[in-house]
């Protein structure tokens, strides 16, 4: 089983791909007022193998 790791540039540019993630889901749906949380914070990927 594969786990997710973490990368720098992943917490780098979590917030662009936030706001991607927003827009694309506005454009498929037509909603206009709602969030996207990312419920697990960089720290809660294991980093072992």
């Amino acid at each position: 089983m594969s786990k997710s790791k973490w990368f720098a540039s992943r917490e780098a540019n979590r917030q662009e791909r936030v706001d991607a993630l927003h827009a694309d889901i506005r454009a498929a749906t037509g909603l206009s007022d709602f969030g996207v949380y990312l419920s697990l914070p960089s720290a809660a990927w294991s980093q072992g193998d």
